[in-house]
């Protein structure tokens, strides 16, 4: 793992890795990227280049020839997988701590939202932006009926398909003790959402 202890995941949250696996912290003086092209790990399962303020590497691994992703055509295999299941994976979650929400219980649903209009905001935008692109016709008229629609609803029950394969993964790779249920992490003003 690059992320120092200060600012990772499992340190903030306690995370114990579960019997049989090991978590490693890559030493301060070097970072994922290197190490990989170095020949010190044999791959990386997500790897973050750009600037950011918890990621230490900056190496483009991509040039390097000896360097090869999983999946050839990443997009194809994308596609592929949504088609199948339906499910565009998750990447973050807006977490409120439980004794915060009991004082200020509203919380929940400003956050919601909140950023379901910057979402919303943000597709208004985008749709202007490509107008351009429409009316030359660089972009077929049917992609308009397809971008106005999100892969990633916001929302428990807009997303419930993907926070339930969530829940069953994290409890079938052993980092949960049990599966467990919606409604015990989600906030109940929420779960009609």
């Amino acid at each position: 793992m690059e992320r120092n202890d200060d600012r990772s995941h499992g340190h903030s949250s306690g995370f114990k890795a579960p019997p049989g696996v090991s978590v490693s912290p890559a030493p301060l003086n070097t970072n994922l990227g290197d190490m990989l092209l170095n020949g010190e790990i044999d791959g990386i399962i997500h790897y973050i280049a750009h600037n950011n303020l918890v990621d230490r590497s900056r190496v483009d691994v991509s040039v390097d020839p000896r360097v090869k992703y999983l999946f050839e055509d990443r997009e194809a295999e994308s596609a592929r997988y949504f088609r199948k299941t339906g499910i565009f994976p998750i990447n973050h979650c807006v977490v409120v701590k439980r004794s915060v929400y009991e004082r200020n219980p509203w919380i929940a649903l400003n956050l919601y939202s909140g950023f379901a209009a910057g979402m919303e905001q943000v597709r208004k935008d985008s749709l202007a932006w490509m107008a351009l692109y429409y009316e030359m016709g660089l972009v077929p008229r049917d992609v308009r009926r397809t971008v106005t629609q999100t892969p990633m609803p916001y929302g428990v029950k807009a997303a419930r398909p993907v926070l339930e394969t969530i829940t069953r993964y994290v409890h079938e790779q052993g980092l949960c003790e049990r599966r467990v249920a919606l409604e015990e992490i989600f906030a109940p003003n929420t779960l009609d959402l």
